[in-house]
């Protein structure tokens, strides 16, 4: 079975050795919009489904936990247990 990332690789590949003579700044900026192919060019879909989009927003949720986290860890004052 062919999955979306096999397709969007092989448009990749496409674009990057037919088109841009495996050019890599030539493939990126590519100007040839009216191409069918153009949304897919770097291998991305452009419209990814909404459980894509809701695992980015939670992925991205918790490393600004994660991140807050570390901050007030980081601020906290360093209590000497050893003290005298």
């Amino acid at each position: 079975m062919t999955t979306k990332t096999k397709i969007l690789n092989a448009i990749r590949r496409k674009c990057k050795l037919d088109c841009c003579a495996n050019d890599r700044e030539s493939w990126a900026n590519c100007d040839i919009k009216d191409c069918a192919l153009w949304p897919y060019r770097l291998g991305k879909d452009p419209k990814p489904s909404k459980s894509k989009q809701n695992q980015g927003r939670k992925h991205r949720k918790k490393q600004e936990e994660i991140r807050k986290k570390l901050i007030k860890a980081n601020t906290e004052p360093i209590l000497n247990v050893h003290s005298q």
